[in-house]
């Protein structure tokens, strides 16, 4: 269910993606505009009022405030903890800190992952590392603000993964969205890792069609509701 009130982990997720990543020396910035400068001025009731997928002719995008809201919760006491980490060695990558951080309190490892390396539909690339405490799942999280993916992210903040039991799958649905038509709720379907399955969990041999007015039921050709997918 699409959150519409502000939370704390709302108002995280927002300050992330408005944050100021700088300028990479490799940034194509200066001629397409970073991520962080397009979202510069947007509040967390502009971020939770936007959609939680876009369609156009090139096709659907996850917008990842809400695929992130949908799936984790700031945890302010491990934050803590790692920021106190981090203190040990100002010299050090976030990313190496991120990936020494749980081992080094005993943590279970998850992995380290950049979803710019695998297809998904996220409206911007998402970096770090997940680990476990035996009880709980935590991502050190960062996100990419920039232009060029090889620079420009976010400083790292910890969430709670509430959807699933193992730390490295709430990235696993980064792909899938649903679809409604409206004019046969039978033509439904969930797009799962570039797969097409009907409303039956039968799989579709058809190529989604998009244009500007949005994408058409592969079955009758009418416009199609697009949704975000419910995490597990």
């Amino acid at each position: 269910m699409k959150l519409t009130t502000p939370t704390r982990t709302a108002e995280v997720l927002a300050e992330m993606l408005t944050e100021n990543t700088g300028r990479h020396m490799l940034d194509s910035g200066g001629a397409y505009g970073r991520h962080w400068e397009k979202n510069t001025g947007r509040t967390v009731q502009n971020f939770l009022d936007a959609p939680a997928v876009n369609v156009d002719e090139w096709g659907a995008t996850l917008d990842v405030f809400h695929y992130l809201l949908a799936r984790v919760e700031f945890a302010p006491e491990m934050h803590a903890e790692f920021e106190e980490f981090a203190k040990r060695d100002p010299e050090a990558s976030w990313l190496q800190l991120c990936e020494d951080f749980p081992s080094e309190y005993g943590f279970e490892v998850g992995q380290s992952f950049n979803t710019y390396n695998f297809e998904n539909l996220l409206s911007q690339t998402l970096q770090g590392v997940t680990f476990s405490t035996g009880e709980d799942c935590f991502v050190l999280l960062q996100i990419h603000g920039g232009a060029d993916v090889r620079g420009g992210y976010t400083a790292p903040k910890v969430f709670k993964v509430t959807t699933y039991d193992m730390p490295e799958a709430f990235y696993w649905d980064a792909g899938d969205f649903v679809a409604s038509c409206p004019k046969d709720h039978e033509h439904s379907i969930h797009v799962q890792h570039g797969e097409v399955i009907d409303w039956g969990g039968s799989l579709l041999r058809h190529e989604l069609q998009f244009d500007e007015a949005g994408l058409h039921c592969p079955t009758c050709g009418e416009v199609m509701e697009v949704g975000a997918c419910e995490p597990c």
